[in-house]
Parts: structure tokens; C-alpha cells; sequence
């Protein structure tokens, strides 16, 4: 846990805003030096875990999990939650409000001394980023029902020209790039490469660490949570994927 309050300190410091799903967020401003704490963002955008993983933490998600059960469980006993050389939080009423250690550099505003400019701009960080996440799954969307569309129009022509040659559909889920060598398991495609790679680090998150972006399909970025070099192999850990997250998976054949 030591480990992870000097990664949760430096990370604050070197970002505009960082949030802690379910307690809040430390917003800082580098041009006043000056660090805010509200409980008015606590969406999770996965930053923190991302640098947590960055930073060493092989399972960051459990880390996190860890360490916001602790500050709720130890704040709703009336009791500090420390973190050395940084501050702690503490409950006031229903509201949990952060104290940084006397002395810090930094100065620190904590959420019931928020002036009406911050309130302002703290609704509007919550507007885009609620803006920003509604395109993205709309986005994720259009894009998955644009691959259905095209693996339909596969299965119902059985046969079509890759770079001058040909290739039949043995599968009615399996879509082919020339004649297949290597048969990988598809689960997601993207139109930002941004947003495949943070798909990625979910995908090791949940156990599959071969997860990785493979070769574009058109304008799009596969997924791919593992390779095979037969189709047998890849249809049962397909299905297998398809069972357990009720998720749609793709078998994509490559040379």
C-alpha cells in the first residue's frame, strides 16, 4: 500500500486531474500551485489505474479496490485515513474531505472551501466528460454494427478477392484475410487507435495477457486476446470468451 500512495501522490502532482472512483477527485492547478479535492467526480476513466500499471502494479484494479474499501471503512468510524507526507482524508458528516500535512508545498483547497469560480469548472470538466464518454460508446457501436454488416455480406457471398486471390469462408463467424496461417480471437474493434489500446489494457486486466492490436481491417483497429494456429483451437476459446462475458467474439484469419 506504501507503494501505491507515492505512485497516488506523484501522479496528482504531474496531472491536471486525477480521480479515485467513488470518493472523489484531486484536481491541481499548476499556475497556482494549488490542488483541489471534490467528491463531485467519481466516475471511473481508468487513468489511475492505467498508471498504476505504468508504475509497477500488476494488478491495478485489486489495488485500487483495496485501497478505496479502506478509506471509506476507516473515514465512516470517524477516523483518519493517512497518507505519509501527503495528508488524510477524514468524514465530515456524510461528506469526505481531504487535509493535506502541515507544511506541504503544494497548497491544498479542500472541496467546502470551493470558490463558485471552481464549482463552475468543475461542472464543466463533468459535462465533457460525460459528452466525451456518451461519443465513445455511440462511436464503439456504429462501429461494431459496421463489422456485422460486413461479416453478413461475407457469409452470404461464401467467397471473396484479397489482394488478388481468393479466399473461402469455412466458418459463418470467421473472417478471412488471404489464406489463413494464423487464426486470431477478435473482441473488439475501434476507430481510434487511442481507444483500441485502452481496450487492450482492460483485456489484460481481465487475464488475457496476450491481448494486443493486430494488422487494421479497413479503417478499423482489431483486438485480439490470443492467437491460434488452428481454427479448431480458436473456435472453443472463442466460445468460451462469448460464455463467460456475453460478449460477441470474431475468429480472423491471417497468413
Amino acid at each position: 500500500m506504501n507503494n501505491f500512495n507515492e505512485i497516488l501522490k506523484k501522479t496528482v502532482f504531474n496531472n491536471r486531474r486525477v480521480i479515485i472512483p467513488d470518493l472523489g477527485a484531486f484536481i491541481h492547478d499548476s499556475t497556482e500551485n494549488t490542488i483541489v479535492f471534490s467528491t463531485l467526480l467519481k466516475n471511473n476513466d481508468t487513468f489511475l489505474e492505467q498508471e498504476l500499471y505504468k508504475n509497477g502494479i500488476n494488478n491495478p484494479s485489486a489495488e485500487l479496490a483495496t485501497f478505496i474499501n479502506k478509506v471509506n471503512t476507516t473515514t465512516k468510524r470517524g477516523k483518519r485515513f493517512n497518507i505519509y507526507d501527503f495528508g488524510y482524508f477524514f468524514s465530515e458528516g456524510e461528506t469526505l474531505q481531504f487535509m493535506p500535512v502541515k507544511g506541504m508545498s503544494q497548497k491544498i483547497k479542500t472541496r467546502k472551501k470551493i470558490s463558485k469560480k471552481w464549482k463552475i469548472a468543475i461542472f464543466l470538466i463533468t459535462l465533457i466528460i460525460t459528452t466525451v464518454t456518451g461519443l465513445q460508446i455511440y462511436r464503439s457501436i456504429v462501429s461494431h454494427n459496421s463489422v456485422n454488416a460486413i461479416m453478413h455480406n461475407h457469409q452470404i457471398e461464401k467467397r471473396f478477392a484479397v489482394a488478388g486471390k481468393t479466399a473461402e469462408n469455412h466458418s459463418s463467424d470467421c473472417i478471412y484475410s488471404g489464406y489463413g496461417r494464423n487464426f486470431h480471437i477478435v473482441v473488439g474493434f475501434f476507430e481510434k487507435k487511442a481507444n483500441a489500446e485502452q481496450f487492450v489494457f482492460q483485456c489484460k486486466n481481465r487475464g488475457y495477457a496476450e491481448a494486443k492490436i493486430i494488422s487494421r481491417i479497413g479503417e478499423l483497429f482489431p483486438v485480439s486476446i490470443g492467437s491460434y494456429a488452428s481454427t479448431g483451437e480458436a473456435v472453443k476459446y472463442k466460445n468460451e470468451y462469448n460464455s463467460k462475458y456475453r460478449e460477441q467474439a470474431w475468429i480472423y484469419a491471417t497468413k
